[in-house]
């Protein structure tokens, strides 16, 4: 058994968590249930919207509120009509003289609100990503159907890609695009957008790509991908070997095991449990029936997670002073 998980996991990291203070992070884990709920001044006073100077009619709410009612929405798993009717009664037990957006306006806001990630990520931080994705089902046939009367043809799906910061948990880049959109494709993205010093990044054999190599590479970053198994070396080795070359050569020469062991490979896990966690907290399904909103949801189901990780992680306890 222990074999086992030495293979899985790695001999580093299951020192690493022997010395988690696994207390804390139980109370932050019963913290995460909790219903307290309150509105700071700011929000309270930008809660309606300021004139735009357009012609024409006004919005009623601002962006902080249409966010503040889906984000609800989404931790509570609530239609649009039931979300209307939690924040009248928030407002009422809270004794706040405020009135809650209706669940037209929310479905019609919904659409073209911008949303960025809730992270705690500083500018000059160096980081250590793990990228991934996953599919998530949107409205069509259900599976009974589908077993019944055959695949849908207008069955579709979206895929959400993430960017993690392995260190903190936290999502600091996620996009949700159709399902004809490639994995390394997005990643080149992502890489785009972030402006921190990258150390390593983590990924599966999706990723293996020349381009995403040369991106990480520029600034001097570890690029810990599996190459295939027919994979090449390049031209230019052995004379000037790159990273995908050393890690063709080292996989031919000792196996893929080896190389997952040698590079500390099993942390890139810690993607693929951040999309267990939003399928199980979030859902594995869209509600929204356009990809516009679609996106929003996506981008505040991320925010939620980041905000519940914020709570509290599995980290070493702190020494005594």
């Amino acid at each position: 058994m222990v074999r086992c998980l030495l293979l899985i996991l790695g001999e580093k990291d299951i020192i690493m968590a022997s010395k988690v203070d696994w207390a804390a992070y139980d109370k932050s884990l019963i913290q995460r249930g909790s219903i307290t709920f309150w509105l700071c001044d700011d929000v309270m006073e930008a809660w309606y919207a300021k004139p735009s100077g357009k012609r024409g009619r006004q919005e009623t709410y601002s962006d902080i509120a249409i966010e503040t009612a889906l984000t609800l929405r989404s931790v509570f798993g609530q239609g649009l009509r039931q979300t209307e009717g939690l924040l009248i009664s928030l407002f009422q037990l809270m004794s706040i003289e405020l009135s809650a957006p209706d669940h037209s306006t929310l479905s019609r806001r919904s659409s073209v609100l911008k949303i960025s990630i809730a992270k705690t990520l500083k500018s000059n931080e160096s980081i250590t990503i793990a990228v991934d994705s996953t599919g998530l089902k949107i409205f069509g046939s259900g599976e009974w159907c589908e077993t019944k009367h055959g695949l849908n043809k207008r069955r579709q799906w979206r895929k959400l890609h993430i960017t993690l910061n392995t260190s903190t948990l936290e999502v600091v880049e996620a996009t949700l695009t159709e399902n004809s959109v490639g994995d390394s494709r997005e990643a080149k993205n992502h890489l785009k957008a972030i402006d921190n010093e990258i150390d390593e990044m983590l990924a599966d054999g999706a990723y293996d790509c020349q381009e995403v190599y040369n991106n990480i590479e520029e600034g001097d970053g570890l690029v810990t991908i599996p190459p295939p198994i027919n994979a090449v070396v390049s031209k230019s080795f052995p004379k000037s070997p790159t990273q995908r070359d050393k890690h063709v050569t080292y996989m031919n020469q000792y196996g893929r095991a080896a190389w997952e062991m040698n590079n500390h490979y099993s942390r890139r896990l810690l993607a693929e449990n951040f999309m267990g966690r939003f399928k199980g907290i979030i859902g594995s399904k869209m509600r929204g029936r356009k990809i516009e909103t679609q996106k929003v949801e996506a981008m505040i189901g991320c925010s939620i997670l980041n905000r519940m990780t914020a709570l509290g992680t599995p980290t070493k306890p702190a020494k005594a002073a």
